[in-house]
């Protein structure tokens, strides 16, 4: 490479912009796109608002609590506690762990005695009463043996004990560390998991609890989407030879944190929820969960994008546009149209190997600011437009947020380099939209639409292009929460990380071969 050629492509990174923004369709189809990315979402968002009543006077509905990293949580359980006052721990023998399943298939006629696979009963410290508040507990499950789980996200695995097994337990807090052992004997102790709590205050409750998620029962479709059918459930938990060590309030209190006050005909007639004690015992019975959010009750962030596919629809096409295959016939008369874009194709090389480089270069960069601008406006500014009007969006992590805003910008600029190289390769700017269109945003629209089979759906977000639209999920999927994790109910197949490792994929080939097929039509 000679000294001449950076200046030389400098020189066609500067036509090819000046060609982009002399061009008034395509500037309109940017500020298009732009708007589409910014309001299209909040707008729809704020035509589906939702109020509760408090007797006579609306108001917005309550948001699910938010858990210490800032997202929305599902803490509902209960407790029966005492106040530790700095260092100490608490050791019981799980004598028996029991519950109830009402109404499961196949017939849902009837009340099962059982546990759903992730109720769990065991020992809880608690930073505060409060839903939301930071948490560490060791505890058995239904059907997946011992755990440590803390934070409402971590989760680490112990001994698979059965749930119809005796096991000691024990929590331990020094400072802001809590840590969770198990025994068979209650001599030989081993540990589970260890998690820090930060600015866990001096005084914490502490003590055994119960919580029994739904039962889920998934019902498949042959043409759509599957559908899910949730169930109440209720988990006991037996305690004895329970050994608090340190400085903890004599009596024991009872609390069911997250209560709304409600109560299935199950607890009012057979057995309602909270501590049982007796003087070698506590019982105690709960329903409800500690985790993540699976499914947010109101909206997750992703509705404020909804006009992202809309977006790469507008950035393909401009770039199929924007990058039109070489030709002969346009260069030869560059001089006399006067246009600005086919004179610096004829005189800048707009469509040999290098121009096309320059141009790919000029769509991909106006395509992430588009898509980074018009994201952070929906998922910064769009709470805000928002407020007050009864939409309850589902908190997510400030780093998740960033994270999306990034991830948008990526898609649309690879969605905009995608467009343009189909353009190059299929010999026409409408047949390479078309494509571009049909690889990308359509795939993405029919899976998450719930208009194909749960399979389909998953499998076309994994191996098309629309892959990289995991970038802008928010939501996780959580192996010790169960719900229904399809694309029509907002769970993408991949990662954000691999379905933009896709995406890219798709674009680096088209690319490469467009360049090549440049190169071979005009000089270089």
């Amino acid at each position: 490479m000679t000294s001449t050629e950076p200046t030389a492509f400098t020189g066609r990174l500067r036509d090819a912009f000046s060609a982009l923004f002399r061009k008034r369709g395509y500037v309109v189809a940017l500020v298009c796109a732009l708007a589409l990315t910014a309001f299209l979402g909040p707008a729809l968002a704020w035509t589906d608002r939702s109020v509760c009543s408090e007797g006579e006077v609306e108001t917005p509905c309550p948001q699910a609590p938010r858990g210490p990293d800032g997202s929305s949580v599902t803490d509902s359980f209960a407790f029966a506690h005492r106040t530790l006052h700095g260092d100490g721990s608490l050791t019981a023998r799980l004598a028996s762990f029991t519950g109830t399943i009402t109404y499961p298939p196949p017939n849902h006629d009837r009340l099962v005695t059982g546990l759903v696979p992730w109720a769990k009963t065991g020992l809880l410290v608690k930073a505060s009463l409060e839903p939301g508040a930071d948490y560490a507990a060791v505890l058995l499950t239904g059907d997946h043996g011992v755990r440590f789980q803390h934070g409402f996200s971590g989760d680490e695995a112990g001994s698979p004990t059965r749930s119809d097994q005796a096991r000691w337990l024990r929590l331990t807090r020094e400072g802001d560390v809590v840590t969770g052992e198990e025994s068979a004997d209650g001599v030989s102790w081993h540990p589970v998991g260890s998690a820090r709590l930060p600015g866990l205050p001096t005084d914490v409750p502490i003590g055994v609890f119960a919580a029994s998620p739904g039962d889920l029962t998934v019902v498949e479709s042959g043409f759509g989407p599957s559908t899910s059918q949730v169930r109440f459930t209720q988990a006991v938990g037996a305690f004895d030879a329970v050994t608090p060590v340190g400085d903890l309030t004599p009596a024991w209190a009872s609390t069911l944190v997250g209560d709304d006050g409600n109560r299935t005909d199950w607890e009012r007639h057979h057995n309602p929820p909270g501590l049982l004690e007796t003087p070698t015992t506590l019982k105690i019975s709960g329903s409800g969960d500690i985790a993540p959010v699976p499914s947010l009750p109101a909206r997750r962030l992703e509705s404020l994008l909804l006009g992202g596919p809309l977006t790469l629809t507008l950035l393909i096409a401009l770039a199929a546009s924007f990058i039109r295959p070489h030709s002969r016939t346009t260069d030869a008369t560059a001089g006399a149209t006067g246009d600005a874009e086919t004179a610096y194709d004829a005189v800048a090389g707009g469509r040999t190997g290098a121009g096309v480089v320059a141009r790919v270069s000029v769509v991909g960069v106006v395509g992430f600011v588009v898509g980074v601008v018009g994201a952070g406006v929906a998922v910064w500014a769009g709470p805000a437009l928002l407020a007050g009007s009864g939409v309850a969006l589902g908190a997510v992590p400030v780093g998740t947020e960033v994270r999306v805003v990034a991830g948008v910008g990526v898609v649309c600029a690879a969605a905009a380099v995608f467009g343009g190289c189909l353009a190059m390769l299929l010999g026409g700017r409408w047949r390479g939209a078309a494509v571009g269109v049909a690889l990308l945003p359509v795939p993405y629209l029919l899976a998450v639409a719930g208009v194909l089979p749960d399979a389909v759906a998953d499998w076309m977000l994994r191996l098309t292009p629309a892959a990289g639209m995991a970038a802008q999920q928010s939501v996780t999927a959580y192996p010790q929460v169960t719900a229904l994790y399809t694309p029509a109910n907002g769970y993408l197949p991949l990662p954000p990380w691999a379905g933009l490792a896709v995406l890219l994929g798709f674009v680096g080939l088209a690319f490469a071969l467009a360049r090549r097929r440049a190169r071979g039509s005009g000089a270089a």
